[in-house]
């Protein structure tokens, strides 16, 4: 059980969801009611690749990754989720063990929603279901992006293309350009470009001297220019 408090600081928290916010109030004091909060170290493994899930994960604060490993044991980023995303969905309506492992990337407290409290308000609610799906085809529509985003490229082109992407995706608008709102090391580009750190930091630093981007209280600010480069899209 949750304190009173404790419930009305959880809502306000799931209420950031659309999953959650279109769920009467009973359900929405059911889900209050029984659902657990974690709080995860920094670089915490939540759940590994091809494991079992505790339940719907729910991110109150801070900011995880979903990755994956090849067969020589690399890690590789396929997503990041901040404050009021959600992760093992899929897991939560096939009972199959995720295919991507999720760990915290910064300090996070996290809403654990079990298997028996998800299928109390997502069947009864068509609603619900309705959102879960369109979660699950963003999902699909980011994996596919991604994908293209590495076929073909080399490491300059891949680093420029996920950059794009992840600022369309998670951006602030500028005057001059697009703010990518995710704070990133140059390692976390690096796993999403599948290069290394030291291709990031050349790239990093070349475009910069090329007014394409500029780091700013370590966030990228992607030049207006930036998108209009060649680099975005050229294939070998």
């Amino acid at each position: 059980m949750v304190s009173k408090t404790h419930k009305v600081n959880i809502r306000t928290l799931l209420e950031k969801n659309s999953l959650f916010n279109c769920l009467p109030d009973d359900a929405f004091d059911h889900i209050c009611s029984g659902i657990s909060v974690i709080e995860y170290g920094k670089y915490k493994t939540i759940a590994g690749a091809n494991e079992p899930v505790p339940g719907l994960l729910v991110i109150f604060s801070g900011r995880v990754k979903v990755f994956e490993n090849d067969l020589c044991g690399n890690e590789w980023i396929v997503d990041t989720r901040l404050e009021g995303d959600i992760c093992f969905e899929t897991s939560m309506l096939d009972g199959k063990p995720t295919q991507a492992g999720v760990s915290a990337l910064t300090r996070a407290t996290v809403g654990i929603i079990n298997k028996n409290l998800f299928e109390t308000f997502i069947r009864p609610y068509p609603k619900a279901v309705e959102q879960l799906a369109l979660t699950l085809c963003g999902r699909v529509r980011w994996a596919l992006s991604l994908e293209y985003s590495r076929i073909g490229k080399s490491a300059e082109q891949r680093i420029a293309a996920v950059l794009q992407l992840l600022a369309q995706r998670n951006g602030t608008s500028l005057p001059d350009g697009r703010r990518i709102n995710a704070s990133l090391t140059q390692a976390d580009i690096a796993s999403y470009a599948l290069t290394t750190r030291e291709s990031v930091s050349r790239f990093l630093s070349k475009a910069g001297k090329e007014g394409l981007l500029k780091t700013q209280n370590r966030h990228i600010i992607l030049a207006s220019s930036f998108f209009k480069n060649t680099f975005c899209d050229s294939r070998h």
